[in-house]
């Protein structure tokens, strides 16, 4: 479960550097519309966009959970 936890923060940590660097602030909690071409434009290549999508993907019920305000609050 730890691991998991470790898994989500730093997928979070990453969403919020796009952000940043995208000049994205996001109105409420949830998923950030980001389009490929805009994760290309950061150097990522056409296999990364895919799996981190892959990724945000398996965790995104987990993510929505209202639960895991929790987590935002440590």
């Amino acid at each position: 479960m730890a691991s998991v936890l470790r898994e989500i923060q730093e997928l979070k940590d990453a969403v919020r550097r796009v952000e940043a660097h995208l000049g994205i602030r996001s109105a409420h909690r949830g998923n950030v519309p980001v389009s490929g071409n805009q994760l290309a434009a950061l150097g990522w290549s056409e296999q990364e966009i895919d799996e981190t999508r892959s990724k945000l993907s398996r965790l995104e019920q987990e993510w929505n959970d209202p639960a895991m305000d929790a987590y935002d609050r440590l």
